[in-house]
């Protein structure tokens, strides 16, 4: 995927995350139940951030960075 078919897809998914405030809730219990350590703002923050108008995908460099090191920690409580 390219910068653009990135940015579309993360924009797309957002906006219905974000037109959607169950599907959003039921969406970061889900994620929260895989990853205990997820810091819920850390995807508010990416649901907000692409509704700038020209989103571009490296300005969620920390929020994703928080997705990743949940995983990290997740993944190393489990081994």
């Amino acid at each position: 995927m390219n910068k653009k078919q990135i940015s579309q897809a993360i924009t797309g998914i957002a906006k219905l995350l974000g037109s959607n405030p169950e599907l959003l809730a039921k969406q970061l219990t889900g994620l929260k139940a895989l990853l205990p350590g997820l810091d819920e703002s850390a995807i508010r923050g990416i649901v907000e951030k692409t509704k700038e108008p020209g989103f571009n995908p490296h300005d969620l460099e920390e929020e994703l960075g928080s997705v990743v090191s949940a995983v990290k920690a997740t993944r190393q409580k489990s081994q």
